[in-house]
């Protein structure tokens, strides 16, 4: 049984985008192939034996957010320890890495750049980043009937992971709408999260921010 690790780096842990995204692609894997395990970045202090997981792991799935066109700095920081743990530390198997990344753009290719910043670190410590799912337009994507683009694209990274699909370097998915109807409903959206949090139109407009 191979042992599979998913590392979930989104600051809103279990209730992410990085969580729903994850659940899809589990629903597509052979769950008794594998011994799973799930962590949540932004729930721990960094320790040794977290980078023991990742260096023991026969498979590695990072599920992020795009923070500010690059990774949340919890990931940064993972990154940044995990090298020096590396250096330090013997492992002869090394774990076949995979990344689910997600913005809020309606353009995929805001993405492209973590990925390579993802791909470079997989380098700098010996690893390999065998396939990425770059999404863009974040939750709208799952909200609209064009969810099966998730579906489809997490059955294809299923598949490779469990070597029944050639690996694709990105599979890239865009929400297939006008741009001014994506624009439109995004503004709705942040409307609405904003009343939540007793801001009005104006005051997001302005960038106001009332502590909650």
């Amino acid at each position: 049984m191979k042992k599979l690790l998913i590392l979930n780096a989104s600051p809103k842990k279990r209730k992410s985008q990085s969580e729903r995204f994850t659940a899809e692609l589990l629903r597509h894997l052979d769950e008794g192939s594998y011994d799973i395990d799930k962590v949540y970045l932004y729930e721990l202090n960094y320790s040794k034996y977290l980078f023991e997981q990742i260096a023991t792991s026969d498979i590695v799935i990072l599920a992020t957010p795009l923070y500010i066109d690059c990774l949340p700095a919890k990931v940064l920081e993972l990154f940044e320890d995990m090298e020096q743990f590396t250096k330090e530390t013997f492992y002869e198997t090394k774990p076949a890495c995979y990344l689910i990344i997600n913005c809020g753009f309606m353009e995929a290719s805001q993405n492209n750049t973590a990925i390579e910043i993802v791909g470079r670190f997989c380098q700098r410590v010996g690893y390999r980043l065998r396939q990425a799912v770059s999404i863009g337009s974040g939750a709208m994507i799952l909200e609209t009937r064009q969810k099966s683009l998730v579906e489809r694209a997490m059955c294809q990274l299923a598949r490779t992971i469990e070597g029944r699909e050639p690996l694709a370097a990105v599979i890239s998915l865009n929400v297939k709408m006008p741009k001014f109807l994506f624009m439109s409903r995004s503004n709705n959206l942040w409307i609405q999260v904003g009343k939540k949090r007793g801001l009005t139109k104006g005051e997001l407009k302005e960038g106001y921010y009332k502590a909650p």
